[in-house]
């Protein structure tokens, strides 16, 4: 089913005299055409009439009602965009500073070294899992799923507890910078075989190797014009100056607390986003009910 195809279910769905223009900006505001459309457009036969009834129960309810569902939703995602705006702003000062520090201030007699002489590459317990075994893994608590860039889904299982660094190996490796797509992420969590999971080696912090590698160029590592590539030998190889430990171990304390608060973010950015997911389809299906400002309250 195609997008235009969906909008223009929309009388069907909802046969009520409300404008369909007002119901589109709300559907927009709570991201619940693309869920939905995701849904509808890709699941299989059972699933897809699962998904289109939670459609029409949607759009069926009350206008008010779906009101207030787009606002409970809209301030969850409120929410996690100022989480991710701030630690946008507190990695600039700490690249500021970093960059002050460890480029513009840079020594002649700094010594060069490599990237693999200060991290450990953890890419042997890496385990890749298909679409179907995802599928079967949704029973209980669930966490974060991996890929190169992003998480790409959830299980109910973890391969890494701590604070690791990922680095896309494979597909998207780089900005348009030419700068390496990194995750930093703390918990616990699965990672497929498309990003590299590394981590620092004293008298660094995971937090001085992001700096560094967020604004390293890695044209110069990457292989393949079809399908770009960074293999582990040739990040390990990435050059790496060999800095001054009392000028690293400055920028550590100078920069704890926001590393601090940047892993705070992350966290309540992760807790926020699961409890948007767990709510959507509950609110979308009708399994969960909000009255609206002009609504007597539903119970099932």
């Amino acid at each position: 089913m195609k997008l235009y195809m969906l909008i223009n279910e929309l009388p069907r769905f909802y046969p009520k005299k409300k404008t369909i223009l007002s119901l589109l900006i709300t559907l927009f505001r709570a991201n619940l055409f693309k869920v939905l459309f995701k849904a509808i457009s890709t699941a299989t036969a059972p699933k897809k009439t699962l998904a289109e009834q939670a459609l029409g129960n949607f759009l069926s309810s009350s206008l008010p009602e779906q009101k207030a569902i787009a606002s409970v939703l809209s301030s969850l995602d409120d929410k996690i965009d100022l989480l991710h705006r701030q630690n946008k702003t507190l990695e600039a000062m700490a690249e500021t500073l970093f960059r002050q520090w460890f480029i513009k201030d840079a020594k002649a007699d700094w010594e060069t070294g490599t990237l693999g002489e200060v991290i450990d590459v953890f890419d042997s317990k890496r385990i890749p899992l298909s679409k179907m075994q995802r599928n079967k893994m949704k029973e209980g608590k669930l966490y974060p799923y991996h890929g190169a860039t992003a998480i790409m889904d959830q299980v109910n299982d973890y391969i890494f507890d701590g604070e690791y660094i990922l680095l896309g190996e494979d597909g998207t490796v780089r900005t348009d910078e030419g700068f390496p797509l990194l995750q930093y992420l703390a918990g616990k969590f699965w990672v497929n075989n498309h990003a590299h999971v590394i981590q620092a080696k004293e008298p660094y912090n995971n937090f001085f190797i992001w700096c560094y590698l967020s604004k390293k160029n890695i044209d110069e590592i990457i292989t393949g014009a079809v399908q770009p590539k960074i293999s582990q030998t040739n990040l390990k190889a990435l050059d790496f100056p060999k800095f001054p430990v009392a000028v690293v171990n400055n920028f550590k304390e100078q920069t704890g607390e926001i590393f601090l608060k940047i892993k705070l973010n992350q966290s309540q950015i992760h807790s926020l986003q699961k409890l948007r997911d767990t709510l959507l389809p509950k609110l979308i299906s009708g399994a969960l009910r909000i009255a609206g400002k002009h609504d007597t309250p539903k119970s099932k």
